[in-house]
């Protein structure tokens, strides 16, 4: 839903003029090298489990909390992307 919502921000008309977006793997993976690059003396992303952000309460745990650490780009509607990692 967020790289949806991401895609339709400024899409000009002209279809030789747009660019592709990332993928749904494309923005998970700048997501966690933002997270690691916020604290990297505790953060290893060899390491890291699902569990351990879930337990950490990181703010990767949703969607909504990655976009107001400033994780991924803000987009309109961005605060009802609050479903937990999986």
């Amino acid at each position: 839903m967020y790289r949806h919502r991401y895609k339709l921000l400024g899409v000009p008309r002209n279809p030789l003029a747009r660019h592709p977006v990332a993928g749904p793997f494309a923005l998970f993976v700048k997501m966690m090298y933002a997270w690691q690059a916020s604290d990297p003396t505790h953060i290893d992303l060899a390491t890291v489990t699902i569990a351990d952000i879930v337990a950490l309460d990181a703010e990767v745990r949703t969607i909504a909390r990655a976009v107001t650490a400033g994780f991924l780009p803000i987009i309109p509607l961005y605060a009802d992307l609050t479903a937990d990692i999986q």
